[in-house]
């Protein structure tokens, strides 16, 4: 893809792999938001998108940029029996009983992911299995009271851990 016309926008996981290189315009410039790198344009320099991604080739592990609602929470209320979130963006409607749980996407470097508890009672927000939440022993949830909203992500180097605000 040389010398297009990328328009100013967003561009999500798909649009990065769909495309191998780009040569950006001469004073043209991209962000990559996931991992900060930022590039100008020369006219001539052709530009690897997949690095632009961390690691290389896209991770299975990086999340959609989409959202979820209407989510049930597990009723098993264990790690096992939580509901696997799959989106970016989470919003979890169901707790039948106090402590139903979710899990977290794999903790992998920048992943980001936002999930609200809209249901009736307290929920178990647990990470991905064999992961953790800074400060806490692997596979212990948190406790995501109703009408809160938390926004865990993992910070590169720390694969496996999950920060939390």
């Amino acid at each position: 893809m040389q010398n297009q016309n990328i328009q100013i926008a967003y561009k999500d996981l798909a649009w990065f792999t769909s495309f191998g290189e780009i040569t950006l315009d001469v004073g043209n410039h991209v962000n990559y938001e996931q991992t900060g790198l930022y590039k100008v344009g020369d006219g001539v320099t052709k530009l690897s998108l997949l690095p632009w991604l961390g690691g290389g080739a896209p991770s299975p592990s990086i999340l959609p940029s989409g959202s979820q609602v209407g989510i049930v929470a597990g009723v098993v209320q264990t790690q096992a029996g939580a509901t696997q979130l799959t989106k970016k963006r989470n919003i979890v409607a169901t707790v039948t009983t106090s402590l139903d749980g979710v899990k977290c996407a794999e903790a992998v470097e920048n992943m980001e992911q936002y999930i609200k508890n809209e249901g009736l009672n307290p929920l178990y927000l647990y990470p991905y299995l064999g992961n953790n939440f800074l400060g806490s022993a692997v596979n212990v949830p948190i406790t995501l009271n109703k009408n809160n909203a938390v926004t865990v992500y993992c910070y590169e180097g720390e694969a496996g851990i999950l920060r939390y605000r």
